[in-house]
């Protein structure tokens, strides 16, 4: 279990920061919509989030997948 906790903590990273773009896209442009008169389209927010979450997970799964491949070839190379 022990092995796994560093993928595990790249993992829940990732989804950590997935967490907090989604608030900081969804009540910050909120806020800026009643503070300016910008009157952003739905459209436009769901576009962003999706542009964020695709460059969160860009950015940090292919170190959790990294993480992964070792532990599995160290178990490989210990059984053996």
């Amino acid at each position: 279990m022990f092995r796994y906790r560093k993928a595990f903590l790249a993992i829940f990273r990732t989804l950590l920061l997935m967490l907090l773009f989604y608030m900081l896209m969804e009540y910050g442009l909120d806020l800026l919509d009643q503070v300016w008169i910008l009157h952003l389209d739905s459209r436009w927010k769901a576009f962003g989030l999706l542009l964020g979450f695709n460059i969160i997970l860009a950015c940090s799964l292919p170190g959790a997948i990294e993480q992964f491949k070792q532990i599995l070839a160290e178990s490989r190379q210990g059984s053996q």
